[in-house]
C-alpha cells in the first residue's frame, strides 16, 4: 500500500503469491455486505476515543475498523465516541475515555444498559478535527459496517455473553478449516498469506489445537519485534540500536498500539507457562535451533511445520532439543520461538547492508558461530544417513562383544590368569 497511513506496508509481493487476489476478493465481499467500498484513501464513518494521549488532556480519535459481527451489543470503552461534523485526518478530543465511564464499566465489562447512550449525550467536551476546534458531546460508537439481516447468526441465545458468541464464530470457522484440510489436496501448495509450502500432515497435526483469539490479528506480531530489539540491544553499534527503535516505533504506530508496555502485557501470543518459553531472552539457543528433524539450521530458512510427537520425559526446556519430544501444543510454542529467530535474522540482513563498525562485525561473527554450532548439533542428531547410522550401530554391537575391547568392570574381582603346569610322564 502506498499510503503511509495504511495498515499494511508491503512493497514486495513475491512471498505472498495469493495476497493481492485475496485482498481484491475481501474488498468486493465487504462492499457487497455493507455497501461501503474500502480504498487506500477511504475513511471510516465512525471513530472511537483511544487511550493515546496527543497533548495534555487531549486524546486521539481513531477510525473504527470493525468487522461486521452482530455479537457486539453494548461495547466497552473502545466504543466511546465523540460526535463530529466530519471524519478528518488528525482528530483529538479533550476527554479521558476511562473518566467518562462509571467505575463499574471498565474495559473488562460490557455496557449493560441501553440508557448509556443517553447518559453519554449529556457529557460535553471539545474536539479538534484537522485544526478546527468546536464543542460537542459524547456517544456510543456505531459500527462502521452494518451487516445485512441474512448474515446474522441464527439460533443465538440472547443471554449469551459477547465472548461466548465470538468463540462460537471461531469454532464454526475452525471446523470448516479442518474439513478442508482433510478433504482437499493442498500438500506442497504455497500458503495464502505466508507463501511457504503447505504440509498436509503438519496441518492435520496442528488441527488438534484450539483456534484462539491470540493466534490472530495483532497478537504476537509486535512482541516479535520487541524480541528482536532485546537481542540486538547487546550490540554496541549505534546504528543497530537506532534502527531497532525505529522498527519498533513504526510497528506500534501501524498496529495502533499505545506503547511497548501495552504490547508486552496485552498482545502476547502466548501467556502462562509458555510466556517465557517462546522468548529468546536475548540469546540464540542452539539446542532448540537444531531441534527440527526436517530442517537443518539456516539463516534464511526456518521450520514452520509440526512433526509426529514421541513419548519423552523431562522438563519442557530439556525436551525442546528435539521437536518430536514436544506435544503438539508445545511444538506450536516452539514454532513461535522459531518465528522470533527468523525475524532476528531478517533484521540481520538489513544491518549487514548499513553497518560496518567493528562492533557490528564482532556481533555478526557471534551470530555466525551460533549458526555453525546449531548445524553441527543438527548433523549429530538427524544428519546421518540411514546407512551410516546402521553401520555405527553394527560397530557399536561388535565392539561390545569383542573380548579384547570389552571394557573392564571394576566392580568384580580380576579373574585368575595363572596357568597350571602339567607334566606328562615319560
Amino acid at each position: 500500500m502506498r499510503d503511509d497511513q495504511g495498515d499494511f506496508d508491503i512493497t514486495n509481493l513475491s512471498p505472498y503469491p495469493f495476497l493481492k487476489d485475496y485482498l481484491d476478493m475481501a474488498v468486493d465481499a465487504i462492499e457487497k455486505i455493507t455497501g461501503y467500498r474500502v480504498t487506500h484513501e477511504s475513511r471510516q464513518p465512525e471513530v472511537y476515543i483511544s487511550m493515546n494521549k496527543r497533548t495534555t488532556g487531549w486524546f486521539q480519535l481513531l477510525q473504527a475498523h470493525i468487522f461486521p459481527f452482530r455479537v457486539f451489543e453494548h461495547g466497552n470503552k473502545h466504543c466511546l465516541t465523540a460526535k463530529l461534523k466530519h471524519v478528518g485526518k488528525i482528530m483529538r478530543v479533550d476527554c479521558h475515555p476511562e473518566q467518562a465511564l462509571p467505575a463499574s464499566e471498565t474495559k473488562q465489562h460490557i455496557w449493560q444498559s441501553e440508557k448509556r447512550g443517553a447518559q453519554l449525550a449529556k457529557i460535553k467536551t471539545q474536539v479538534c478535527v484537522d485544526g478546527e476546534t468546536y464543542d460537542t458531546t459524547l456517544g456510543k460508537c456505531r459500527f462502521a459496517f452494518i451487516p445485512r439481516e441474512e448474515l446474522y447468526l441464527p439460533f443465538y441465545d440472547k443471554n449469551k455473553g459477547t465472548t461466548q458468541k465470538m468463540n462460537d464464530i471461531m469454532d464454526r470457522l475452525y471446523t470448516r478449516i479442518k474439513d478442508a484440510i482433510k478433504t482437499r489436496p493442498i500438500d506442497g501448495k504455497p500458503g495464502l498469506i505466508s507463501g511457504k509450502p503447505m504440509n498436509q500432515k503438519s496441518l492435520a497435526l496442528g488441527s488438534t489445537l484450539p483456534l484462539k483469539f491470540t493466534f490472530c490479528g495483532r497478537h504476537g506480531s509486535g512482541n516479535r519485534h520487541l524480541e528482536s530489539k532485546m537481542f540486538y540491544s547487546q550490540c554496541d553499534d549505534p546504528t543497530v540500536k537506532t534502527k531497532q527503535k525505529e522498527i519498533v516505533r513504526d510497528t506500534i504506530k501501524k498496529e495502533a498500539h499505545i506503547s511497548e508496555k501495552v504490547v508486552k502485557k496485552n498482545y502476547a501470543a502466548f501467556k502462562g507457562r509458555f510466556k517465557d518459553f517462546v522468548s529468546m531472552n536475548g540469546e540464540i539457543d542452539t539446542d532448540r535451533w537444531s531441534s527440527h528433524p526436517h530442517q537443518r539450521p539456516s539463516k534464511d530458512k526456518f521450520p514452520w511445520t509440526f512433526v509426529e510427537p514421541q513419548d519423552a520425559s523431562g522438563s519442557l526446556k530439556s525436551r525442546s532439543k528435539n521437536m518430536a519430544w514436544l506435544t503438539i501444543e508445545e511444538q506450536n510454542a516452539q514454532r513461535f520461538w522459531f518465528s522470533n529467530l527468523e525475524l532476528v535474522f531478517q533484521h540481520r540482513a538489513v544491518f549487514d547492508g548499513c553497518c560496518g563498525t567493528e562492533a557490528w562485525k564482532e556481533f555478526a561473527r557471534k551470530m555466525d558461530a551460533a549458526l555453525y554450532e546449531a548445524q553441527a548439533k543438527w548433523d549429530e542428531k538427524f544428519g546421518k544417513t540411514w546407512t551410516a547410522s546402521a553401520v555405527d550401530c553394527v560397530k557399536s554391537v561388535v565392539a561390545s562383544l569383542s573380548p579384547g575391547k570389552r571394557p573392564r568392570d571394576d566392580t568384580t574381582p580380576p579373574r585368575e590368569t595363572k596357568r597350571i603346569r602339567t607334566e606328562v610322564p615319560a
